[in-house]
């Protein structure tokens, strides 16, 4: 599936449920949405032109690339200096997170690279605000292939570094801590629960759920803002790790960095 394909889909739907209360919203990166004449962000201005009271399409662009860095840097190369690299479909109550692009290569014989994560509403929720958060701090495109900025938030290039991505810093981490204290409370609530009741009376009144074998863990890295959590988790997986323990990571875009490599971290094998 390609983007015209996911373009045109979207569209159909729109079209058959319009006028409705569903919402669309595309957050890519200002860079490599913006490469070259014919790209993603003007294969999605005839959608956005014709429901935009539905379709928000946010186009996140680096702090980082500003002044005359971002005015000499050419396409491609400018990508180099940060990229907005959220792979994550939503669709309802089901999640697909992947490390792969939009392409016929990666949805044929690629589709390694995916988990699908079906009727989670929280995994769910918790990636839409994340979305929205990121969306928010982003720039908007408008129909006449124009962007702006979401009122009241620092431009990230033109605006004063530091003040942005303090900003972009709260808005995330308002996600993050609004998540941790749903799970605190939904914790609570379900030890409260399981309190009040033995396996015995439970299976008698006809609980047969077996107990979760997996858990998820969503972590979020945008060190511009200073959020590092995959960082430390990673990091905290390979040195907490008991000695002869093996500790399986399977992930798309995986770099074995000095800081994971260095003495003390690990063993190999």
């Amino acid at each position: 599936m390609k983007v015209d394909c996911l373009e045109s889909t979207l569209e159909k739907s729109l079209q058959a449920k319009f006028p409705s209360n569903l919402k669309v919203s595309i957050l890519l990166d200002f860079t490599r949405g913006s490469r070259g004449r014919k790209n993603s962000r003007t294969m999605l201005l005839p959608l956005l032109r014709r429901f935009p009271e539905q379709v928000r399409v946010s186009l996140f662009h680096t702090p980082h690339l500003r002044g005359l860095l971002r005015l000499l840097i050419p396409e491609r190369f400018n990508e180099t200096i940060g990229l907005q690299h959220i792979k994550v479909y939503l669709f309802d109550n089901s999640v697909i997170l992947s490390g792969a692009n939009l392409s016929d290569s990666y949805f044929t014989n690629r589709q390694d690279r995916y988990v699908f994560l079906q009727d989670c509403a929280e995994i769910a929720d918790f990636f839409t605000e994340l979305v929205d958060a990121v969306g928010d701090v982003s720039l908007q495109l408008q129909g006449d292939d124009t962007v702006q900025v979401v009122d009241g938030m620092v431009h990230p290039y033109k605006g004063d570094r530091a003040e942005y991505c303090k900003a972009a810093n709260k808005r995330v981490m308002d996600v993050i801590n609004s998540a941790r204290t749903r799970q605190q409370m939904l914790h609570a609530q379900t030890f409260h629960s399981n309190s009040l009741l033995t396996q015995e009376d439970a299976a008698a009144a006809g609980d047969r759920r077996p107990a979760p074998d997996t858990w998820i863990y969503p972590l979020i890295q945008m060190k511009p803002f200073e959020i590092q959590i995959d960082e430390i988790v990673t990091e905290t997986l390979l040195t907490e790790a008991e000695r002869g323990a093996k500790v399986y990571l399977t992930t798309g875009y995986f770099n074995l960095t000095q800081a994971y490599m260095g003495p003390g971290l690990g063993h190999s094998g």
